[in-house]
C-alpha cells in the first residue's frame, strides 16, 4: 500500500470519527461549551461539556491538515485523472462548508434548519473523501470493476434511496436540534396513534419514521436485484447486502433512541449506520458508474 493510500484511508476513517464527535457535541447539548469563541475556545475546562467541544475542534482541525495533505499528493500523483480533480475540490469545499457552519453556529448562532442542514453538509464531505479514497486505490492498484454489467433499473434506484437518504437525514437532524425527537413515544405506534395530529411534534416524528419505513424497503428492493450479479459484480452484491444491513441497523438504533429516552450511546450509534448507509450507497453509486474515457493528457501520462 503506497503513501497516499494509507493517508486516503486515514483521512476517511478520521472522517467518520469526526461526524460521531460531533453526533457526540450535539446529543450531549456541548455546542456552547466553549462560549462564543472560536476557533479558541473560552468555556469552563472543568465542564465536561467544554471537553467534549474542544475534541471536536481539533479532530476537525486534524482532518483539515490530513485531507489537504491527501489532496496535494493526490494532484500530484493522479491530477492526470479528470475524476480525482474533481473528487479533490469537493472534499476542500465540502470540508470548508462543514467547518464553516459549526463555526458560524458558535459565533453568532444559527437556526435548527441551517443547523440540519450542517449533517447533512458533514455526510456530504464524509462521502467526498470515501469516494476519493476509493479511486485512489482502484487507480494505484490498476484495477477497477467499474463498466462491468449493472442490473437493469440498478442506478436509478440508488438515487431514489440517496433521495430519500436526504429527507429521512434533514428531518432527522431537524428533530435533534429542535430536541423534539421523544415527542412521539413508543413504537411502532407514537403515542399510541397510528397518525398523530397534523403539525404537532409528534406528527413531524411521524413523518422521519415514515420516510425511514420506506428507505429500509426500497434500499431491500433494490438490494435485492444484484442477486443474480454476483459472481459478475460482486462489488455491487456485497456492496448492496452491506447497504441493506446498515440501514435496518439504522431503523433499529432510532427505535433504541426512543427505547432509552434519547441515551448518548442510542444517538450516536444512530449517527454512526446513517453515515457508514451513505457510505455505502455513495460507493455504489460510483460503481455504477461508467468508467470516464482518458482524455488526451491522461493518455500521455500513461504512455509514458
Amino acid at each position: 500500500m503506497t503513501l497516499l493510500q494509507r493517508l486516503a484511508t486515514l483521512a476517511t476513517v478520521g472522517m467518520f470519527f469526526l461526524l460521531v464527535s460531533g453526533a457526540l457535541v450535539t446529543t450531549t447539548g456541548s455546542e456552547d461549551g466553549c462560549g462564543s469563541a472560536w476557533p479558541f475556545c473560552d468555556g469552563d475546562w472543568s465542564s465536561l461539556a467544554t471537553w467534549i467541544e474542544v475534541n471536536h475542534r481539533v479532530i476537525t482541525g486534524i482532518m483539515g491538515l490530513l485531507i489537504l495533505a491527501v489532496s496535494v499528493l493526490a494532484w500530484r500523483q493522479l491530477g492526470h485523472r479528470r475524476e480525482i480533480r474533481q473528487l479533490v475540490v469537493a472534499a476542500l469545499i465540502l470540508l470548508a462548508v462543514q467547518s464553516w457552519l459549526g463555526a458560524a453556529a458558535v459565533m453568532w448562532g444559527s437556526s435548527e434548519l441551517v443547523m440540519a442542514a450542517h449533517f447533512g453538509v458533514s455526510l456530504a464531505s464524509f462521502g467526498s473523501v470515501l469516494l476519493l479514497a476509493v479511486r485512489i486505490h482502484q487507480l494505484q492498484r490498476g484495477w477497477s470493476p467499474r463498466g462491468g454489467p449493472v442490473p437493469p433499473r440498478f442506478r436509478p434506484l440508488l438515487w431514489a434511496n440517496l433521495g430519500l437518504l436526504a429527507a429521512v437525514v434533514y428531518v432527522g437532524a431537524y428533530l435533534r436540534h429542535t430536541e423534539i425527537g421523544l415527542a412521539c413515544l413508543g413504537w411502532p405506534l407514537c403515542n399510541n396513534m397510528l397518525i398523530p395530529e397534523w403539525g404537532t411534534p409528534a406528527f413531524t416524528n411521524f413523518v422521519h419514521r415514515a420516510l425511514a419505513g420506506g428507505l429500509v424497503l426500497l434500499s431491500a428492493a433494490t438490494g435485492h436485484l444484484t442477486r443474480p450479479y454476483r459472481e459478475a459484480r460482486p462489488d455491487l452484491f456485497w456492496g448492496s447486502l452491506a447497504a441493506v444491513v446498515l440501514v435496518v441497523l439504522q431503523a433499529l438504533s432510532g427505535w433504541l433512541v426512543v427505547g432509552t429516552l434519547g441515551s448518548v450511546a442510542a444517538n450516536v450509534l444512530h449517527s454512526s449506520f446513517v453515515t457508514l448507509y451513505t457510505g455505502a450507497l455513495l460507493y455504489l453509486l460510483w460503481q455504477t458508474a461508467p468508467e470516464p474515457a482518458a482524455s488526451a493528457r491522461e493518455a500521455e501520462v500513461a504512455a509514458v
